[in-house]
């Protein structure tokens, strides 16, 4: 049977004692106390050296100083001198992390450039002067016949000729136009969607149904059938989810069915907490349909 020193060596291996409280050191002596206590730690030299591996964090020599005086003391000393000593290192400000620095560091930049992003963004939606199409360079008038495509990107600007011919097989892209001084969503005819396969067929028909994009808008589409397959089938190749297994009338794109899996997984989110999330995302926009009345599932 191992003697008293090593037992003591031995529970001093496994003493895990908590990071030092700069905030309240009393409560960290307290429980420092505990901790040898349990483990029946008696030896003053463990004592010192497991409680300033922990205290050293503060980076305060006089903090670390006292600490050091108090566990040198007497352990069977009076609770009065315990209390005076933790009482003078309590009073001892707490030093900011190298974290903590940096953090406000970064608070301070981004307060100093809040009125220039201000700014920036309140004439993002300004009236856009002197803007050409993003594909024929010509002059645009936006009161006319100019288009801003933010699907494309937040400078994307076209005149109308260029839109249609970009977006003949790029679908489901909202354009705004200029109206009533501000850009408002173009209301658009239904969406066609066309087989890329070559396949010909005279049972050839086409069908209505909606369309939820990757971004959670909801499009009225026109799409082409034949007898040959399914129509399930048929809207997976135009990279849709049928929300029926026969006769769909609604159909989601894969990329939102990825997104919402992914998030399913690694988040635990329900498919209806993601429509209410959606609808909270899209409610200011013109046009928007809520995700929540789709039956999807």
């Amino acid at each position: 049977m191992s003697n008293p020193e090593e037992a003591q060596q031995q529970h001093a291996v496994t003493l895990k004692l908590p990071t030092f409280w700069t905030s309240n050191p009393r409560v960290w002596f307290q429980q420092a106390e505990a901790q040898f206590a349990l483990r029946s730690i008696t030896s003053e030299s463990t004592r010192k050296i497991s409680s300033l591996y922990k205290i050293k964090s503060v980076k305060k020599k006089k903090c670390l100083l006292f600490c050091s005086s108090y566990l040198s003391q007497n352990r069977h000393e009076s609770d009065t001198t315990k209390s005076s000593v933790q009482d003078e290192v309590s009073t001892f400000p707490c030093e900011p992390s190298s974290y903590a620095e940096k953090r406000s560091t970064l608070s301070l930049r981004w307060r100093e450039l809040e009125k220039d992003l201000l700014n920036v963004e309140i004439g993002n939606f300004r009236y856009p002067e002197r803007c050409v199409c993003s594909r024929c360079k010509i002059s645009l008038d936006f009161k006319t016949d100019g288009l801003r495509c933010q699907d494309c990107g937040w400078n994307a600007y076209y005149c109308v000729s260029c839109w249609e011919e970009v977006h003949c097989f790029v679908l489901f892209h909202r354009p705004d136009v200029w109206q009533d001084n501000m850009f408002v969503k173009k209301k658009l005819n239904d969406v066609c969607l066309h087989r890329s396969d070559g396949h010909h067929c005279s049972t050839l028909h086409k069908k209505k149904l909606t369309v939820i994009d990757s971004k959670g808008f909801q499009h009225l589409a026109v799409a082409e059938f034949c007898s040959c397959e399914q129509e399930s089938a048929t809207l997976l190749r135009y990279n849709l989810w049928p929300c029926s297994p026969v006769s769909p009338k609604v159909a989601v794109s894969i990329n939102l069915m990825e997104f919402i899996r992914t998030l399913s997984l690694e988040q635990q989110v329900s498919t209806h907490g993601f429509c209410i999330a959606m609808t909270m995302l899209h409610e200011n926009t013109p046009g928007y349909n809520c995700l929540v009345n789709v039956h999807l599932w």
